[in-house]
């Protein structure tokens, strides 16, 4: 019995390893610029920028001689398209955690994220950043393709738990 639940929790570990490590990065991919001896900072997850999808972005500001984060209170926020601003607010940085926000682009194009960072009302640094959104219809194809690797994860370790169980197995018939 403790053989079976041995070769069980291997295929599991087959199976949910490489689905684990398929992405590494939390935050998807960032944004980096150096900016007057600061280097912002703009996670942002997913990869991919659809219209109508949400879209989380997290901001930081470190200091480029020490590479350590700068204190500051919040980051003013702006995405605008063209000369419209489609949004615009303040971001209160919390006392634990990741400043950063949830957003929806309402349609497809390029867009500019600016991104200020304040210490009680006093501009530090200052960055922008440009981005192209994909259409709404792109999702699905986008979608499968950042699946695949999840996939073949999946089918491999299954074929490693298969392999593993069927060695026990057919070495038990012979003994």
């Amino acid at each position: 019995m403790t053989k079976i639940f041995a070769i069980a929790s291997l295929a599991f570990l087959g199976l949910a390893l490489p689905m684990r490590f398929t992405k590494a990065h939390q935050t998807g991919a960032s944004w980096e610029k150096e900016v007057d001896g600061y280097k912002v900072d703009v996670g942002y997850d997913p990869v991919n920028f659809v219209a109508g999808q949400s879209q989380r972005l997290d901001f930081n500001a470190y200091d480029v001689k020490v590479n350590i984060p700068v204190d500051f209170s919040d980051v003013w926020v702006r995405v605008s398209q063209g000369e419209q601003t489609v949004f615009a607010s303040g971001i209160h940085k919390p006392e634990f955690g990741a400043t950063g926000m949830m957003f929806i682009f309402p349609k497809e194009g390029n867009y500019t994220l600016s991104a200020r960072f304040e210490n009680s009302e006093k501009t530090f640094v200052e960055a922008s950043f440009p981005l192209t959104v994909a259409p709404a219809e792109m999702e699905k194809s986008v979608a499968s393709l950042t699946s695949a690797p999840l996939v073949l994860s999946g089918l491999a370790g299954l074929f490693i738990g298969a392999g593993a169980v069927w060695a026990f197995f057919g070495r038990r018939k012979k003994e």
